[in-house]
């Protein structure tokens, strides 16, 4: 006899940080990370994947409208309308994790990203 099971799982990351916000999305979807903190035009963003040395990726300049050409997911990030917001288009599971807004003097936002998916597993008897 054979079955097979499917729930919905989450797959995330939470490194000993507040999280502001909670984004849930699916794998190839586009997920809206939100930067409440920031009072102007293009903050500081930080990312997946975590560094050697523990910490996030920086995407870009405080204040600076390009992506570093260098990240290995750079043409899937954008901004969006309101230019404080960060657009992640075509989700992959590596994307899960924390992510931050830096604005200077006043603080860091800090969303989580999980990935929503389908597990499956067979058994056979």
């Amino acid at each position: 006899m054979a079955f097979l099971l499917n729930w919905p799982v989450s797959v995330s990351v939470v490194l000993g940080q507040t999280v502001n916000k909670t984004v849930n999305v699916e794998i190839n979807t586009e997920a809206v990370l939100p930067c409440s903190t920031a009072t102007y035009d293009y903050p500081w963003w930080f990312g997946q994947p975590i560094t050697a040395g523990g910490g996030l990726t920086p995407y870009n300049f405080d204040r600076g409208f390009s992506f570093f050409t260098s990240l290995t997911n750079h043409a899937r990030l954008s901004w969006a309308a309101n230019n404080r917001d960060l657009v992640l288009s075509n989700v992959l599971r590596e994307d899960a994790g924390r992510y931050q807004c830096a604005v200077n003097g006043v603080g860091t936002w800090t969303v989580q990203l999980n990935i929503i998916g389908i597990v499956s597993f067979m058994s056979f008897g």
